[in-house]
This record gives C-alpha cells, sequence and structure tokens, in this order.
C-alpha cells in the first residue's frame, strides 16, 4: 500500500496515518520497521481494517468517526483514509466536532454511521477586552462544560476540572452560543458570544 507524502502505514489499523500516531498507540512486544526509521515499532494486528473507507464509501475530504476505536477518528484525503489518534483520555466526538473529554462525548455508537465531515484549525489566541481567558475555567470555577469567547465568533473554551482549553471550530463554521456546537455561518449571531459573561453563570 503507498502512503500519500508524509503518513506511514500504520499496522495497528492497517491504514496511512502520520508517523507519530502510528508509534503511539503501539505496545505491544512484535516489531516493525517503519519508512525512514532504523529503530523498529511494535506491531500488533487490527481488529477491523479501515484502509479503503474513504475509498469504499465515497466520502469526501474531511473527517470522520473511527468504526471501532473512539480514541481514534478518520481523515479522507483524495479517497485515501488516515488514522489520527486523539490525545491521551481523550475520544473523537462528532457534534464536537474533534476529540474531547469522555464525559462530554456521546457513547461512541451513537456516531458510527455518522457522515458529516469538518476540516479542524490550530488555535489562534485571541483576545477578549473584557476577560484574560488564559485560566477563565479556574478564575470563574467554572462547571465543566463548553463556553463562547466573549472575543471571538470562530473560538471557544472547554472547562475540564477548571483547567482551560482553547479552541477553533473548523473552517466556514461559527460557534454558536446558543447550541454549544460550532455551526452554520447562518445559524449564528455573533453578537451573543460578544456579549457573553461569565459573571452569569450559575456554579453549583
Amino acid at each position: 500500500m503507498h502512503c500519500p507524502p508524509n503518513l506511514v502505514y500504520d499496522p495497528i489499523l492497517q491504514t496511512c496515518t502520520y508517523p507519530k500516531d502510528a508509534v503511539s498507540c503501539l505496545d505491544h512486544n512484535d516489531y516493525v520497521y517503519l519508512p525512514g526509521q532504523s529503530t523498529p515499532v511494535p506491531h500488533v494486528t487490527a481488529p477491523f481494517d479501515v484502509s479503503l473507507v474513504c475509498q469504499t464509501n465515497h466520502w469526501p475530504n474531511g473527517y470522520y468517526p473511527h468504526p471501532t476505536d473512539c480514541s481514534f477518528y478518520l481523515q479522507c484525503v483524495d479517497g485515501f483514509t488516515i488514522s489520527i489518534a486523539c490525545t491521551a483520555g481523550s475520544v473523537y466526538d462528532p457534534e464536537w466536532k474533534g476529540c474531547v473529554n469522555p464525559s462530554l462525548a456521546k457513547p461512541c455508537n451513537d456516531f458510527r454511521t455518522t457522515q458529516v465531515p469538518y476540516t479542524t484549525q490550530r488555535y489562534v489566541t485571541t483576545t477578549s477586552p473584557r476577560y484574560n481567558l488564559t485560566n477563565i475555567c479556574f478564575l470563574y470555577k467554572l462547571p465543566d462544560g463548553i463556553y463562547p469567547d466573549p472575543g471571538s465568533c470562530v473560538h471557544f473554551i472547554e472547562c475540564t476540572n477548571q483547567d482551560t482549553k482553547h479552541l477553533i471550530c473548523p473552517d466556514g463554521l461559527k460557534f454558536n452560543s446558543k447550541s454549544l456546537y460550532c455551526d452554520d455561518v447562518h445559524l449564528v449571531n455573533c453578537n451573543d458570544n460578544y456579549n457573553f459573561q461569565f459573571e452569569h453563570i450559575v456554579v453549583r
């Protein structure tokens, strides 16, 4: 199997993936050599072959739930299937459009047939005229959950145990402060985000 540039074949999921994900998720005692590496990495057999999922289903470029493992998700790129691992302790949730704390995600099986693609971007720091958002969850003792970023219409905040994580909606979507999801631009009133006040959140 030939992988797109910068990707390697992951024997666990039997598909192309980023080298960091191919190595980080393996912990068995069998070893294989990845292209361009002289050091062997562990190898185990995958329970499900996802290598042709995008091509077989004719899925457009975008991101999809992994069919058997919620700690992974799939990226379709021109018919290629790329398996990507979530960071340790998180799971992929299509409603949140990314990897989240398991307490925020619906059960994985709820999304096995979900076929709505999206794209991701890295978070770009924004400034709010009223708030220092660096430790906003801790400063306001916010309950676990998702909150608007009052300085942006595309950024939002996730609080987990008063730890603050800054996130960004995929291209073409904006954060809807009413539904607390990234949503179509025409369904979002950015003024609701800009007028959001952390002081009005009731802490129980």
